[in-house]
């Protein structure tokens, strides 16, 4: 499978916070992916995109001004169960608030973990938005340049440690970790491990 056809978003979540911020701002434009958290291109929704890109939408943009600091956050370590369980709870919330839930079969647009789990459709509402934003889990702060002193240096080990696991990968900006695979190179099967595990090792310290 070459890199062309292949749309990763690790924190699939993070594919949700961007359409369902569409108010807010959303995040990269090459990548509409609804954007809170999961894993390369297995866990999460994601939107239909133009391009091999991967994104986390409500990254750091997103997270500053919205909310009362009573945001539940992910973590660098979280399990899937976790993530999930804070991803439904805000998808709850926005179905609660008038938002629709998604079909049962998932078409592009679709928001909520990507497998099983409580799912809502896009558009969601304003007045949904709103009255869930402090349920709306904010990214790990390690993973931003805002919030992170070694943002770069971070930055550069997780992209040398996909490299050399097989996953070619290019960051399109330099405050966080939005990336697009490199052309030329094949995307290895198990991308969104390798991922997780050169993030842990790059940011986890």
């Amino acid at each position: 499978m070459t890199m062309n056809t292949r749309v990763t978003t690790r924190l699939a979540a993070a594919a949700l916070l961007g359409a369902t911020l569409a108010g807010c701002g959303t995040a990269a434009t090459t990548k509409t992916v609804a954007s809170l958290p999961p894993k390369s291109g297995k866990p999460a929704a994601t939107h239909a995109v133009s391009g091999a890109h991967r994104s986390r939408a409500g990254g750091a943009g997103a997270q500053r001004g919205a909310g009362t600091g009573q945001r539940p956050q992910f973590r660098l370590d979280d399990t899937q169960a976790r993530r999930d369980a804070l991803i439904n709870a805000w998808n709850a919330c926005l179905l609660a608030h008038g938002a629709s839930p998604a079909s049962s079969r998932r078409t592009p647009g679709a928001a909520g973990p990507g497998s099983g789990g409580i799912q809502v459709a896009d558009p969601v509402p304003a007045a949904a938005r709103a009255a869930c934003v402090d349920k709306l889990p904010l990214m790990p702060p390690q993973l931003d340049a805002s919030t992170n002193p070694h943002f770069h240096q971070d930055s550069l080990a997780y992209v040398a440690c996909m490299q050399s696991q097989g996953l070619y990968v290019t960051l399109l900006n330099s405050h966080n970790i939005d990336w697009t695979y490199t052309p030329g190179h094949p995307v290895p099967s198990d991308d969104p491990a390798i991922e997780h595990r050169c993030e842990l090792s790059a940011f986890g310290h």
